[in-house]
C-alpha cells in the first residue's frame, strides 16, 4: 500500500482491456468511488471533467487527501468492456502537524 503525507496530490489510475484479446479499450462509462478513513464516499465521473481519459482505456483522477488513515477507492467501467478494480492508499501523520 503506498503511504502519502497529508496536502500531497494522490493520483490513482485504472486500466480497461478486452477479455479476448487483451487491447486497451474505453469503457462506455468510467466512475470512480473513493471513500475517506471516515467513510465519507465521493462518487467522480469522466464528463465532468475530475476523471481524465489518458490514453485508450487508461484513465486517472487526482486527489488531495487532507485526513490520516487508509482511504479506499474503486473504478467501474460499464456498458460496452465492463471492468472494476478497488485500491487503497494511506494518509500518514507528518512529523509537522
Amino acid at each position: 500500500m503506498n503511504s502519502y503525507y497529508p496536502g500531497n496530490v494522490v493520483r490513482i489510475w485504472t486500466e480497461f482491456t478486452d477479455a479476448v484479446s487483451g487491447d486497451f479499450v474505453d469503457p462506455t462509462t468510467v466512475t470512480a468511488k473513493v471513500k475517506d478513513p471516515v467513510g465519507v464516499e465521493t462518487a467522480y465521473i469522466v464528463t465532468s471533467g475530475q476523471i481524465v481519459r489518458d490514453e485508450l482505456g487508461k484513465f486517472s483522477l487526482e486527489l488531495e487527501p487532507d485526513i490520516q488513515g487508509v482511504w479506499t477507492y474503486e473504478w467501474k467501467g460499464a456498458g460496452t468492456n465492463k471492468g472494476s478494480k478497488d485500491g487503497s492508499f494511506k494518509v500518514s501523520e507528518s512529523a509537522f502537524d
